[in-house]
């Protein structure tokens, strides 16, 4: 999963290509599809290497038809990614719990996960989103 994320060791941790960060990176696993196999959660950050952070930005990989890891969720910035109960073509829909009280939802589109809303977690969390 590190190196389908980009991440080579250095230094004690990991770094991105072009990125003079150093990564401790966090790992977790999920079922999105409901298939018995988990997928792996990658937490990294926070970054100056994304263009946006909220305290870290999350990658979901899934194991490809060819056994590969491949990156399904884009790096969204976030400290916490969960499904939400609900599903889209039999894939768990994620919320990515920011900072200041609002979750990002994403859907599965057929090829990875894509924004669909924000939902407020605290009262005016998405106010200005």
């Amino acid at each position: 999963v590190y190196a389908a994320a980009g991440l080579i060791p250095a230094d004690g941790g990991w770094k991105r290509e072009g990125c003079a960060t150093l990564f401790k990176p966090g790992t977790e696993r999920l079922d999105v599809d409901g298939d018995g196999r988990a997928e792996v959660v990658l937490y990294l950050g926070p970054s100056p290497c994304f263009t946006e952070t909220a305290g870290g930005n999350i990658g979901l990989f899934q194991r490809g038809a060819d056994g590969r890891w491949v990156e399904r969720l884009g790096w969204p910035p976030g400290v916490e990614l969960m499904a939400t109960g609900a599903a889209t073509a039999g894939f768990a829909d994620l919320g990515i719990a920011n900072p200041g009280g609002c979750m990002a939802v994403f859907r599965w589109n057929g090829q990875g996960y894509a924004h669909a809303l924000n939902r407020a977690i605290e009262p005016g969390g998405c106010q200005f989103r």
